[in-house]
């Protein structure tokens, strides 16, 4: 399922901060990073709706299966954070994850992938993500080149950890706002990655 903004007013959006974020403009210019704060209140609001109204204030598409999204409502007030943090709060224990494909123009919300699940899963990547300055970067994508189906993202500290079937072949590192970078695995076990803010694409 597709939101590409929802129109419907709500109190609720009364709370955010009218200033267009930098997260929006990615879809738009494809060149920035998510760097403006914004606040949101939820009080006893679906899943589903919490969504669409993120969807409508930061005009950014989530793609999901409407399958694995929980029957679950939310109720939580964040002040003056990145756009990134209130996705991350919003699927707190679902066991779903945000990853944004290399094409950058939707959030695709999947289930985690679990470990036991995986056969022929034989090694585990483990590394952190930061930019030109050492500034740690969450909600970095990290695919396996040629498996889009074998990927994770940063965590609030930078750190990711993805199991793969071989310590072969390359990965993928993505994220809104900084130019994407293929890294070969080359055998190692521990990646650490800086990535260049720059266009999206370049």
């Amino acid at each position: 399922m597709l939101f590409t903004g929802f129109n419907e007013a709500t109190a609720q959006n009364d709370s955010l901060i009218q200033d267009e974020t930098l997260l929006s403009q990615v879809l738009k210019e494809q060149k920035v990073s998510d760097e403006k704060l914004m606040s949101i209140n939820f009080t006893n609001v679906s899943l589903v709706k919490a969504l669409e109204i993120l969807a409508d204030r930061l005009k950014v598409g989530f793609s999901y299966n409407p399958d694995v999204i929980p029957d679950k409502t939310v109720s939580f007030e964040m002040k003056n954070v990145q756009a990134h943090e209130i996705i991350y709060k919003l699927l707190e224990g679902t066991n779903l994850e945000p990853i944004l494909p290399p094409s950058k123009d939707v959030i695709i919300l999947r289930k985690k992938e679990s470990k036991i699940e995986i056969n022929n899963i034989q090694d585990t990547i483990a590394g952190k993500v930061v930019d030109s300055d050492g500034e740690t970067l969450p909600g970095v994508t990290v695919l396996l080149e040629n498996n889009p189906n074998i990927g994770t993202a940063t965590d609030v500290n930078g750190e990711f950890e993805l199991t793969v079937p071989s310590l072969e072949g390359t990965l993928i590192f993505s994220s809104i706002g900084y130019q994407t970078q293929e890294v070969s695995i080359d055998g190692r076990t521990e990646i650490d990655v800086t990535l260049r803010a720059g266009s999206c694409y370049g």
